[in-house]
């Protein structure tokens, strides 16, 4: 049913996937609001785009997206999940 994946060959192709960019936080922010709409009734609708704004504007995720900025610019592939993105509370707060 399935093939066996040889050992060592699971990220092996990992230097030919292509590198993103990390989106705008704004742009996220939008997509957020944009994809739920259909999902929400109108009130639901508004606090999400309420809540959307807010986190885009706000300095902790302005904060993060620096880190994941960094992280774009550090790393082959910043979209794979890290061991530690965060090492501790002092590096976001």
């Amino acid at each position: 049913m399935f093939d066996v994946v040889p050992a060592g060959t699971t990220l092996s192709k990992q230097d030919d996937l292509a590198r993103f960019d990390v989106p705008d936080l704004q742009d996220t922010a939008d997509k957020l609001v944009a994809t739920t709409e259909h999902l929400l009734s109108q009130e639901e609708r508004e606090l999400t785009k309420r809540r959307a704004e807010d986190l885009a504007k706000g300095t902790l995720a302005k904060k993060l997206q620096e880190m994941l900025k960094q992280r774009a610019n550090d790393k082959d592939n910043w979209v794979s999940v890290p061991q530690r993105l965060i090492l501790n509370r002092d590096d976001v707060f």
